[in-house]
């Protein structure tokens, strides 16, 4: 577990949850003050595997839990993922319109579409 990750459960939709983690935008030269910046993520569980979407930059990623050894890396979504670079769309979220119902605040659509994912949609 990545100490800097915040996960939160999103108690209306089983499954659903929010991450939020903290970087450094860019320093200023004669500024000593951090410019900050978040990124948040929508993460949706079913079982041993997740849907996230970053809204700021991010595709629809799958991520299928993993074990130590075999052949996956460590993850904040679970312990160790499984490597699979192919389990992501970008064309996704354009299609499905996640920006739009982020703009909107439908978070129910957002994870309704992740929920998808993690069934083979």
């Amino acid at each position: 577990m990545n100490p800097r990750v915040l996960k939160t459960k999103v108690e209306e939709i089983p499954g659903a949850w929010i991450f939020l983690s903290a970087y450094v935008k860019n320093r200023k030269e004669s500024i000593t003050q951090l410019n900050t910046a978040a990124t948040v993520s929508f993460v949706f569980y079913n079982g041993d595997i997740a849907a996230e979407w970053e809204p700021n930059y991010g595709p629809i990623q799958l991520f299928e839990r993993g074990e130590e050894g075999e052949d996956s890396r460590p993850h904040y979504v679970f312990p160790f993922v499984k490597n699979n670079l192919f389990a992501w769309s970008q064309m996704d979220v354009e299609r499905e319109g996640l920006p739009e119902a982020f703009i909107n605040g439908d978070y129910k659509y957002i994870f309704a579409i992740l929920e998808g994912w993690t069934q083979g949609r």
